[in-house]
C-alpha cells in the first residue's frame, strides 16, 4: 500500500483501516489452522494410546505366541488377507494424490472433507499435515504483524501530517 502526498486524513484512516482488517483475517485464519493442526495432534495422541494398548494386549494373548511362532516361517507360508491389505494402500495412495503432503496452498488447507478423513490418513502422513500447519499458522501471523507495524506507522504519519497544519 503506497501513500501519497495527496492522501487526506480519512485516506489514511481507510488504508489503516484495511490493513487492519487484512491482519484481523490473517489472525482469523490462523486461529482456524491452530484448531485444525490440534485435531490432527488429538488424533496422533489417540492412535498412540491405542497402539500402545493393543501392544499391552498382545503380552497377555496367547494367540501371539502362536504368530511368534511363525516367525521362522518364509512369506509363502504365512497367509494375509491381501484384498484388505490392496485397498488399504490404494484408499491412502488416491488420498495422497489428491492431498499431497507437500502442496501446501491455503485452499487445500481451508477444505473441510480432507480434515473429515484424517482417519484414513497414515500417522507419518499426518505428523506431515501438523507440521505444514504449524509452518503455515506462523507465516500468517507474521504477515499479520507486519500488517499491524505497517498500520501503525501509517497512523503516526498521520499525526504528523496532522500536527503540521
Amino acid at each position: 500500500m503506497t501513500v501519497d502526498s495527496t492522501d487526506t486524513p480519512e485516506t489514511l484512516q481507510q488504508k489503516i483501516d484495511f490493513i487492519l482488517d487484512q491482519a484481523d483475517r490473517l489472525r482469523r485464519q490462523s486461529a482456524t489452522l491452530a484448531g485444525k493442526r490440534k485435531s490432527l495432534q488429538t488424533e496422533l495422541r489417540m492412535r498412540n494410546r491405542i497402539s500402545d494398548f493393543f501392544d499391552d494386549l498382545a503380552l497377555t494373548d496367547p494367540q501371539m505366541e502362536v504368530a511368534r511362532s511363525d516367525q521362522g516361517k518364509s512369506q509363502d507360508d504365512i497367509s494375509f488377507s491381501e484384498g484388505l491389505l490392496d485397498a488399504g494402500v490404494a484408499s491412502r495412495r488416491n488420498l495422497v494424490t489428491n492431498y499431497s503432503i507437500f502442496g501446501s496452498n491455503s485452499s487445500l488447507l481451508q477444505n473441510q472433507e480432507f480434515f473429515a478423513n484424517i482417519e484414513n490418513l497414515a500417522s507419518a502422513e499426518i505428523e506431515k499435515w501438523v507440521e505444514i500447519l504449524q509452518k503455515q499458522e506462523k507465516k500468517w501471523y507474521a504477515q499479520a504483524d507486519s500488517l499491524e507495524k505497517q498500520a501503525d506507522a501509517l497512523h503516526h504519519l498521520m499525526q504528523v501530517g496532522e500536527e503540521k497544519f
